[in-house]
C-alpha cells in the first residue's frame, strides 16, 4: 500500500509548480507500488503537467484507464496520447472526457488537434 503522505507530498509541490520534484516522489512512490492505481495516476498526471508526455502514457497504462468518473485524468491521457504520436487512442480517451470536462480555450485547442473540428 503506498503512502498516502508521499503521494500528498507530491501534489502539494506539484501545486507549488517544483514539478520535477513532485514528479521524483511521485515516480518513487508509482515504481514502488505499481499495483496502486492512484500511485500510478498521481504520477501520470504530474508528468502531464510537466510536459512528460512519454512518462504519462507509461504511468496511465501501468495504473488503468482513469475512466468517466475522473474526466480531467482522462483529459490528460489524451493530451499525453496525442502529444506522444497515438492519435487513436487520444481521440478515444478524448471523446469519453469531453461532456463532463468544462470547455476552456485549452481544451477546444486539443479538441481541434486530436479530432480535427
Amino acid at each position: 500500500m503506498p503512502s498516502g503522505d508521499e503521494l500528498a507530498r507530491a501534489e502539494e509541490l506539484a501545486a507549488q509548480d517544483r514539478l520535477a520534484e513532485a514528479f521524483a516522489v511521485a515516480q518513487g512512490v508509482a515504481d514502488a507500488h505499481p499495483d496502486s492505481a492512484e500511485a500510478q495516476h498521481v504520477a501520470a498526471e504530474i508528468a502531464y503537467r510537466g510536459a512528460r508526455w512519454t512518462d504519462s502514457v507509461a504511468y496511465f497504462r501501468r495504473g488503468g484507464d482513469p475512466g468517466v468518473t475522473q474526466p480531467l485524468r482522462l483529459f490528460y491521457l489524451a493530451v499525453a496520447l496525442y502529444e506522444s504520436g497515438d492519435r487513436e487512442n487520444a481521440a478515444a480517451a478524448l471523446k469519453k472526457c469531453l461532456p463532463r470536462i468544462k470547455n476552456t480555450e485549452y481544451v477546444e485547442q486539443y479538441r481541434r488537434k486530436i479530432l480535427g473540428q
